[in-house]
């Protein structure tokens, strides 16, 4: 098996400018992955072509610590200084089975918690895991640290080192000749002729299997490298887009059903508004990266940062976390704010997840939700009004269809004497909760107008 080489400034065309990616030198079959090791070590790799040999065992290599294997070259030349660190004279090119190197990502143990709701799960799994899996800031040729990119390797000792050597490993050959002679062009500031591995991105599923792996609750290691590991290729990745605004909606499933059988004061009930707000509160105070929600009627929609990496922004994890602690913090206080009404059912609670692109895209959604919160808001005042002094439901639906706002409000002052901008700012605009510092603040602003933002100009930065 023979490495095919390319230009650096050509290659570095092809590359991802940011995030967490996986470059490697790959073929249909294959992905060749890095190490640095002393000449002795070196010598045994390339002539038994095994970790798991005896003349590799004699040569001082350990199938117990662990070992770190790098599918980008340019972190391992960072890692070993182009074969000139003591111990990382040599360095070898590992030719790796791609479903073994799919497997090591898919059943790996990230070095650090991807989420505090996790830890307790990660401790264990860290304990007892033979594959580790580790993001390190990427790295330019002369060493320096890449801002925005990031680059993985991956950990494997005891059985998996063992499993990895047996099952997965095609070919190691030496490549320091190869390292020697581009470290002189480095050196001579000659970044013309320098050449590198060709490096791609892997495919769209590999990538995607690391999203997968990296929030993953909870790992079943007895499971690993088993025949029935292959259902793991079913799971379809759904991380959303970079570099956008996500916002998850929860909305209240059957609810005209459920404040009715829960005799809700029409048209507003502040007791379950006031629910609402403390659900909502509950998923803010867990999770830090909402840093504003607002909430009308029985939904609320919370926004998390562009820069987020809450859950590695998968969609699906996102919706069902979000829903699933909203759903059960609106069980759990019920009896606060409803202490004399007994709960008859299990309330239902849907999300979907939404990304917006710009902060213009993000203030108008926000508008639109307060627009619908005015515009029902209005119309079920007028309605309940129109019912309670003896019309029809029918009549009150007719006499509401051809009126516009201005004529609802002239409708409530006239024949009831309800003056609509004196009504709850809490019933017309709904309710926002914002992040400060540590403090989540309840404000029931309007958010349409310029004001709310320039005054909170750090909302969208």
């Amino acid at each position: 098996m023979e490495l095919n080489f390319e230009l650096y400034n050509e290659a570095k065309s092809h590359w991802p400018k940011s995030g967490r990616v996986i470059l490697a030198h790959q073929t249909d079959s294959h992905i060749v992955v890095y190490q640095a090791f002393n000449d002795r070590i070196a010598d045994a790799l390339i002539t038994a072509k095994s970790f798991h040999d005896p003349i590799v065992a004699q040569s001082g290599f350990s199938m117990t610590r662990m070992t770190w294997i790098k599918p980008n070259f340019l972190w391992m030349m960072y890692r070993s200084k182009w074969a000139t660190s003591k111990y990382q004279e040599r360095i070898i090119a590992i030719w790796v089975k791609k479903e073994g190197f799919n497997s090591l990502i898919s059943n790996g143990v990230y070095s650090s918690c991807a989420h505090p709701l996790l830890k307790e799960e990660w401790m264990e799994q860290i304990l007892t895991s033979n594959i580790r899996l580790q993001w390190d800031p990427d790295h330019f040729p002369n060493g320096t640290r890449h801002p925005t990119r990031r680059a993985i390797q991956i950990g494997l000792r005891g059985e998996s080192l063992i499993d990895f050597s047996k099952n997965m490993v095609d070919d190691i050959i030496d490549m320091t000749d190869f390292v020697n002679q581009q470290r002189e062009l480095l050196e001579a500031n000659d970044m013309e002729n320098l050449k590198v591995p060709k490096e791609r991105l892997c495919s769209h599923y590999l990538r995607q299997v690391i999203l997968i792996g990296m929030v993953k609750s909870t790992v079943h290691l007895t499971m690993a490298n088993s025949r029935y590991e292959y259902v793991k290729q079913f799971e379809m990745p759904d991380p959303v887009l970079r570099n956008t605004w996500i916002v998850v909606r929860v909305d209240g499933k059957g609810f005209h059903k459920f404040t009715h059988t829960h005799e809700y004061s029409k048209p507003n009930d502040e007791r379950g508004l006031g629910l609402m707000n403390r659900a909502a509160m509950s998923v803010m105070q867990e999770f830090g990266d909402i840093f504003l929600a607002y909430g009308q009627s029985d939904e609320y929609s919370f926004i998390i940062s562009k820069t987020s990496q809450l859950y590695n922004r998968r969609s699906t994890k996102l919706a069902s976390t979000f829903v699933s602690l909203f759903t059960s913090a609106f069980v759990f206080y019920w009896n606060e704010f409803f202490p004399n009404t007994k709960l008859q059912y299990p309330p239902a609670f849907d999300s979907r997840v939404v990304c917006y692109p710009s902060d213009k895209n993000l203030r108008d959604y926000l508008s639109w939700r307060q627009v619908d919160c005015h515009i029902n808001n209005l119309y079920n005042t007028c309605f309940c009004a129109l019912v309670q002094s003896g019309e029809t439901k029918t009549d009150a639906e007719a006499l509401l269809r051809q009126t516009q706002s201005k004529d609802k409000q002239e409708l409530l002052f006239s024949k009831f004497g309800i003056n609509y901008n004196n009504l709850e700012p809490m019933f017309k605009r709904g309710s926002l909760l914002l992040r400060q510092n540590k403090t989540i603040t309840l404000y029931h602003d309007d958010v349409i107008k310029n004001a709310f933002w320039t005054e909170r100009p750090h909302l969208l930065e």
